[in-house]
């Protein structure tokens, strides 16, 4: 019986102090980090691989309940772990991202996380002193989902922190795909297989077309450059426009190189090949 006594005392020593050092590492977000040495992207990849870590411990704790109850203050250890390394993580993503209301909606999610780390890391305790109490296991199981959807909840706001990254990455798909249909266009006008039999305008129209869109997308260029040292919602609006520009001269392009009569191939080919090169660049 003392052993037990002891045993129960240290056990609920390491849960404490778990408890202790996750309160702790919560009241720290918002403090200033020592340093910030990277940029928003490369926090923003840091922070999914914390939240990675916290998902896959309270997973595991939902499996050791069943399997080795004994073995759970290890994962709620890894758990409180990665949590500490996702508060250090966000101090410096706080001090790089641009928006104040996703500043401030992050640091409540991550402290939203916290509390219910802090849940699951009780029950974790709970259910190694009492294996076989079904209701233990059932509240380490909600505990745990809950872990699951308050990591979600921070995902989502450091994804809408990088709205511009993900405007650029939106806009070299499409772009790759304008390329894409370029070169299909291409090759069936270097096998004769494909020829315009209704001509809409004449070379000179399209050409004033291309020539004008090509300035355009010369300014949205030189802002696209400048945004990168913007807010993220500014390289987003600059890359969205960027792709309609260059989208718009793709189809100048194409209608320019129909105009022109089938035996001129190679200009054709000329045309198109510019309009790749314009858009690969």
């Amino acid at each position: 019986l003392t052993q037990t006594l002891k045993n129960a005392g240290s056990e609920k020593g390491i849960i404490t102090a778990m408890v202790d050092e996750i309160r702790k590492a919560m009241a720290r977000v918002q403090e200033l980090p020592g340093g910030v040495s990277k940029t928003f992207v490369c926090y923003q990849t840091d922070t999914f691989t914390n939240c990675k870590a916290i998902t896959k411990n309270a997973q595991e704790m939902v499996v050791m309940a069943s399997a080795l109850p004994q073995e759970l203050p290890t994962y709620s250890r890894e758990l409180t772990n990665a949590y500490s390394q996702l508060v250090d993580t966000t101090q410096c993503t706080l001090a790089t991202i641009d928006s104040q209301n996703i500043a401030a909606c992050l640091s409540q999610n991550v402290q939203a996380l916290g509390e219910v780390c802090i849940e699951l890391v009780y029950s974790g305790g709970t259910l190694q002193t009492s294996p076989d109490d079904q209701g233990a296991r059932r509240e380490l199981t909600d505990s745990a989902k809950s872990v699951t959807d308050k990591v979600s909840h921070v995902l989502a706001t450091i994804q809408a922190g990088a709205v511009g990254i993900q405007a650029c990455n939106s806009a070299i798909t499409t772009i790759m795909s304008l390329v894409c249909d370029l070169d299909t266009i291409a090759m069936f006008y270097s096998s004769g297989a494909l020829h315009s039999e209704e001509k809409l305008g004449t070379f000179a129209e399209h050409c004033v077309n291309i020539l004008e869109t090509a300035k355009v997308l010369v300014d949205d260029t030189k802002k696209l450059v400048s945004s990168t040292a913007g807010t993220q919602e500014q390289l987003a609006e600059v890359a969205i426009q960027a792709v309609k520009t260059i989208t718009a001269e793709a189809e100048h392009v194409k209608l320019g190189a129909s105009s022109l009569a089938t035996e001129d191939m190679e200009g054709q080919l000329l045309l198109l090949q510019a309009a790749k090169d314009v858009a690969n660049a």
